[in-house]
């Protein structure tokens, strides 16, 4: 079911209190960030014609293990990291979710410094090539529905769309409920997802005793 109108595709990105992986042993990390690089079922505006991302979209580039993008602004000359030094993705209920330990470097304190400009808020969106399509009318307006997309970066962005959509880097006493609610629920599905993935080793480990 289609849920909601927004202008851009866009998701919260927060900073989690304790680091849970390591990304690059030899590098230096400034902090955790995790959040949601964009959201399914929500309508937004793209070129002059309304999409919206099916919740199976992004299923092949995520499970496949494609080279995978953190950029700022969408800017490829400003290209912080990815997939191949600690960039994690997950794909749940609500939309893909990801986990980046953000590495020291000028470009890795610049998207900290949006999200801390933003008094612990940042946007968050995705640059993808569309595989797979299909059209539909909702309430007599054309809606392109997205069902495969080719991921190819996530970027952190100043100005996010989704309302009420975004999550505090920490989160403390007096914090807006609901971005804390938010960031408390991310927070347990990554550590759900790491249970499962801790679970599957030691069967495997098992098998080859």
């Amino acid at each position: 079911m289609i849920t909601g109108y927004v202008s851009r595709f866009t998701g919260p990105v927060t900073r989690f209190d304790e680091q849970k992986f390591a990304g690059n042993a030899d590098r230096t990390t400034l902090a955790t960030i995790a959040g949601y690089a964009t959201k399914y079922w929500n309508l937004h505006v793209y070129k002059g014609g309304i999409d919206v991302f099916t919740d199976t979209c992004f299923d092949e580039s995520v499970v496949f293990g494609r080279d995978i993008r953190f950029l700022v602004n969408h800017d490829w000359d400003k290209n912080v990291g990815g997939t191949n030094d600690g960039l994690e993705l997950m794909s749940d209920q609500d939309g893909l979710s990801f986990r980046y330990p953000l590495p020291d470097t000028p470009l890795g304190r610049e998207a900290l410094k949006m999200i801390d400009d933003g008094k612990g808020q940042a946007g968050m969106s995705v640059g993808y090539r569309i595989v797979k399509n299909q059209f539909v009318t909702i309430d007599g307006q054309k809606v392109q529905a997205l069902t495969k997309c080719q991921l190819n970066e996530i970027s952190i962005v100043k100005v996010g769309a989704v309302p009420g959509a975004f999550t505090h880097v920490q989160t403390e006493p007096g914090d807006d409920l609901k971005l804390a609610c938010d960031a408390a629920a991310l927070k347990m599905r990554w550590a759900l997802h790491d249970f499962g993935k801790a679970m599957e080793k030691l069967g495997q480990r098992s098998l080859g005793e």
